[in-house]
């Protein structure tokens, strides 16, 4: 049991760090406008409430995805049993976050809906993977 958390936890922290490195890669294709520089968290808040490009909110909701995948990923090699509940584990934790985010911030409505689901399938696809790998 107390592996199977620490699964959960070490793979969060892998999608944490997983998503860190997408968003930087992110404000290399989808740089911000110059006059946001230095301006704070509310000057972003406002350049997505006003309609941050559709492609850039894209990469973001696909790189939230792909960061739940490799963390259920790590959460199920880590857990003794449960894989695939494991790695749903991650997705749930990182639901969760995006749900908190999205009460705090101007993100629209498809963006938010998109990502909840995206993370959601991310982690059935991670656990299925584990079980896969578990059988070959």
């Amino acid at each position: 049991m107390g592996r199977n958390i620490v699964g959960i936890i070490v793979g969060s922290l892998f999608a944490f760090a997983v998503i860190l490195v997408v968003q930087i890669i992110g404000t290399i294709f989808f740089p911000l406008p110059q006059e946001l520089n230095g301006k704070g968290s509310e000057a972003l808040q406002q350049y997505i409430a006003d309609g941050a490009p559709f492609s850039s909110l894209l990469f973001a909701s696909v790189g939230f995805a792909f960061s739940t995948f490799i963390g259920g990923i790590v959460a199920g090699g880590i857990a003794l049993s449960e894989k695939r509940i494991m790695a749903m584990g991650v997705a749930i934790v990182w639901a969760i976050i995006g749900i908190s985010l999205f009460i705090r911030s101007t993100f629209p409505l498809w963006f938010f809906l998109l990502t909840l689901v995206l993370i959601l399938v991310s982690g059935y696809l991670a656990g299925r993977t584990i079980d896969k790998k578990k059988t070959s």
